[in-house]
């Protein structure tokens, strides 16, 4: 994370403190920071799963003249992203205690003998379609296949918004990460590509853009650090010479 005094040197004008339920913590912090912020800096605070202001919160920076009474716990998405160009985050926490998200789609013209496959942490759920079916008609058993198999017990399955569409939630937000790949095979090889059934998966949900999110805090650390170095040196050359 990018050092308190390379953070000041930035001069940031918009600050935000992110954690998961904006409840305590970042609460406290955007109190605090508001009180000591000098004019035009702006200071927010949000969660990646938001629930409620602790009382205990409020109280404590009562104590210090700090009113936080009429805060309340913020989505990600309800923060003006133009406004902020500084997180200040426990992005570790935050991923831990966010679920994986995965959306199957299944999609195409499925017939006799198409075989679809999901494989969830190393456990794999075939399906292959028997009989006249409809995409949901396949999508219902491939789901309840997966929740009736040893991939149950790491992953729910849900319907999605589409016919094909399967949402997979993993189960222990702090577990292990979990890998998931698809395949399929069409039954009719002299089929026309529009009439060929697909299957694709896609990491989505919180989880998924919070640690797109560490990438870039990551590499906008680095970058600032290299900048503060260079800085550094270029002051340090024109005061000795």
């Amino acid at each position: 994370m990018i050092e308190a005094a390379v953070l000041r040197a930035l001069r940031p004008r918009g600050v935000l403190f992110l954690c998961v339920a904006n409840s305590a913590r970042s609460q406290l912090a955007e109190g605090i920071a508001r009180s000591l912020a000098p004019p035009g800096i702006a200071v927010f605070s949000a969660g990646s799963e938001p629930s409620s202001v602790r009382p205990e919160a409020v109280e404590v920076l009562a104590e210090i003249d700090i009113d936080i009474g009429s805060h309340h716990s913020k989505a990600i998405d309800t923060v003006d992203r133009a406004a902020v160009d500084t997180v200040i985050t426990a992005i570790d926490t935050a991923i831990a205690a966010t679920s994986q998200t995965f959306v199957v789609t299944l999609g195409g013209a499925v017939e006799t003998g198409d075989t679809f496959s999901v494989t969830i942490a190393g456990t794999t759920v075939p399906l292959t379609v028997g009989g006249e079916a409809t995409l949901a008609a396949v999508r219902d058993a491939l789901l309840a296949d997966i929740n009736a198999s040893g991939a149950g017990a790491v992953v729910t399955a849900t319907v999605g918004f589409g016919d094909g569409e399967i949402v997979l939630t993993a189960d222990d937000p702090a577990g292990a990460a979990i890998a998931v790949t698809v395949a399929t095979t069409d039954a009719g090889a002299a089929d026309a590509p529009t009439d060929l059934n697909t299957i694709s998966v896609s990491e989505t949900g919180v989880e998924a853009a919070l640690g797109a999110f560490k990438s870039g805090l990551t590499l906008a650390s680095t970058i600032a650090g290299t900048i503060q170095v260079a800085v550094d040196a270029a002051v340090y050359r024109a005061v000795t010479n």
